[in-house]
């Protein structure tokens, strides 16, 4: 497994998050995740939160941005309104 791969990360947040994530949107990322489309399931992740219908604890958004930069982007900078 790459060290620095985003798909531990991600799953991890998953993990840490469970409560804070809509069911179906858990459930594409995991999916996404299975074919080894990392970039996808961060996609609905990252969707999901600037829609306001996940937000992050604090050790789950220090994953998401940890995964970005494994992935070779920018986190969103998100609004604070």
């Amino acid at each position: 497994m790459n060290p620095f791969s985003p798909e531990p990360l991600l799953q991890r947040m998953l993990q840490i998050d469970a409560e804070l994530i809509e069911p179906s949107a858990s459930k594409e990322a995991k999916h996404f995740m299975e074919f080894g489309e990392c970039g996808l399931a961060y996609d609905v992740l990252v969707f999901e939160i600037e829609d306001k219908k996940y937000m992050p604890s604090t050790e789950g958004l220090e994953l998401i941005k940890q995964s970005a930069i494994a992935l070779g982007l920018v986190f969103p900078q998100l609004s604070t309104s």
